[in-house]
C-alpha cells in the first residue's frame, strides 16, 4: 500500500512486488507540476505547482485498515494531505512503514521502520531522537547514501534526470526488506 501524493504513478499501476495500491488525494490528476530546467547543466531551478490547493486530506477512520499489506510507503510532500497524527497512527499500527517526507522531521516519524531524507531535510530536522537515527536513510546526491553509520558510495556519473530516483531508492529499500 502506498499512501501519499503520487508515488509509484510512473509504474502504470502494474504490480511490482505483488499488488501495489495507491491511496492518494481525489484530485491528483488536476495537479500540474512544471519544472524549469537549464538545458546545459540540467539544473532544476524552480518548480511551479498549479491546483495544489486541491490536495484534500486523508481521513483515517481506522489506522488498522492497512493490516493486509506487507509494507506501507508514505510519500508526504507536506501539502496537508497527511497530518503528523495520520503518520503516527499508521506507523504505530503497521510493522513496515517507509516514509519519505518533506516536512521537518520530528518525533511524529519515530515509529516508522525507515525514514528517507536528503541532506538538506536532515539539516532542517526539528528533532531526531536516538530511536530515529537508526532508521534514517540520508541521500547525499552524487556522494551516495548514509544509513546506520555507513556510507554507501555510488559511481561518479553524469546526472541527467532526478525524476524517479527517490522512487527507485524506496523500491530498493522495500525489496531488500523482504
Amino acid at each position: 500500500m502506498v499512501i501519499g501524493e503520487g508515488l509509484f504513478s510512473s509504474f502504470d499501476n502494474k504490480p511490482v512486488l505483488g499488488t501495489v495500491k495507491l491511496k492518494t488525494n481525489d484530485f491528483w490528476k488536476e495537479i500540474k507540476k512544471t519544472r524549469f530546467i537549464e538545458q546545459k547543466s540540467n539544473h532544476s531551478w524552480i518548480r511551479i505547482d498549479e491546483n495544489d490547493e486541491k490536495y484534500g486530506h486523508l481521513f483515517l477512520d481506522n489506522p488498522k485498515e492497512f493490516e493486509e499489506y506487507d509494507a506501507l510507503v508514505i510519500s508526504d510532500y507536506n501539502k496537508c494531505f497527511l497530518t503528523e497524527q495520520n503518520i503516527i497512527d499508521i506507523s504505530k499500527n503497521h510493522p513496515m512503514v517507509i516514509i519519505d517526507s518533506k516536512r521537518p522531521l520530528d518525533v511524529w516519524a519515530e515509529n516508522c521502520t525507515f525514514i528517507k531524507v536528503n541532506s538538506q531535510e536532515y539539516r532542517n530536522a526539528k528533532n531526531i531522537t536516538p530511536k530515529m537515527k537508526e532508521k534514517l536513510i540520508i541521500t547525499l546526491g552524487p556522494n551516495g547514501t548514509w544509513h546506520q553509520n555507513k556510507l554507501y558510495s555510488v559511481a561518479n556519473v553524469a546526472i541527467k534526470n532526478l525524476s524517479g530516483a527517490r522512487v527507485i531508492l524506496l523500491f530498493l529499500v522495500l525489496w531488500l526488506s523482504f
